[in-house]
This record gives C-alpha cells, sequence and structure tokens, in this order.
C-alpha cells in the first residue's frame, strides 16, 4: 500500500482527519448541550416545562459527548490511535438511538422527531466503526510489522 510523506497509508490519514473532525463536533454539541439543556428535549416534542427538568440528565450526555469528541481530536492531533475513541462514540451513539427507541415506545417522545434522532445516531454508530476498521493506529501507538513487542528486563 502506497503512503504518503508523513508515512502513514492514505485511508489511515482519512480516517484521523475525519476522527478530528468528529470529535471537533462532538465538542461543540456537547458544549452547546451543556449550556441549553431544553434543546434536545424540545427537538425531541417533550414540553417546556418537562424539558427544563430534563436539565440535568442532559447535561450529564453534553459532558459525555464532549470528553469523547476531546479525546478523539487530541488522538488524532498527537498521532495516537483513535480507534478507541471512534469505537467509544459509536457505543455512546447506539445508545442514543436505543434511549430514543424506548422514549418513542413509551409515548415520550415525538414518533417523526424520535425516529430522526435514532436514524442520525446508527448512521453516527456505522461510520465510526467503519472509521475506526480503516483508521488503524497511525504514528506512535502503532506497532511495526514483524516486530516482537517489547519485554520486561
Amino acid at each position: 500500500m502506497r503512503r504518503n510523506a508523513s508515512g502513514q497509508e492514505p485511508s489511515r490519514n482519512r480516517g484521523r482527519v475525519g476522527a478530528g473532525l468528529v470529535g471537533a463536533l462532538r465538542v461543540g454539541l456537547g458544549l452547546a448541550m451543556a449550556v441549553r439543556p431544553e434543546i434536545v428535549p424540545r427537538a425531541l416534542g417533550v414540553d417546556a416545562v418537562s424539558a427544563r427538568r430534563m436539565g440535568w440528565a442532559v447535561r450529564m450526555c453534553a459532558v459525555r459527548d464532549a470528553a469523547l469528541g476531546a479525546g478523539g481530536v487530541y488522538a488524532a492531533l498527537t498521532g495516537t490511535d483513535v480507534r478507541p475513541w471512534l469505537v467509544a462514540q459509536a457505543c455512546s451513539d447506539a445508545g442514543d438511538a436505543a434511549a430514543a427507541g424506548l422514549a418513542l415506545r413509551d409515548r415520550q417522545v415525538s414518533p417523526v422527531r424520535a425516529v430522526a434522532l435514532m436514524v442520525f445516531a446508527l448512521l453516527g454508530m456505522v461510520w465510526g466503526l467503519g472509521t475506526a476498521r480503516g483508521a488503524g493506529a497511525g504514528g506512535r501507538g502503532e506497532r511495526a510489522v514483524g516486530r516482537e513487542p517489547p519485554t520486561a528486563l
């Protein structure tokens, strides 16, 4: 496989850039949700009073998304393995889809909006897993092919 000037395969470099961009988007969305937590439940059709009462729970998710995004950005910028961050983000997205599905089942949210959120979250999950598969460890975190791992003295 061809390598670029940085010594990485082009698909791995694209994966690293994608992980960094998605990570930055997650940080931004997490911060927005932390500042205005009522946005998410209101977007799902929850009434204003209930949305305000859910603020603490939304902030927990906001911090989680911002932290996962920051980890992905850090890994992309430092050349460390982005795959664990992408897999963690995909798991988070799967959890969001499941939570929206349960809220839909219990008729707590707008059906159309919940399905839209579920589709968006599942697409994020699939993208994250696919990117993780193609990203490789890259940079400093990757072991050279054919070398034995270091042993303790």
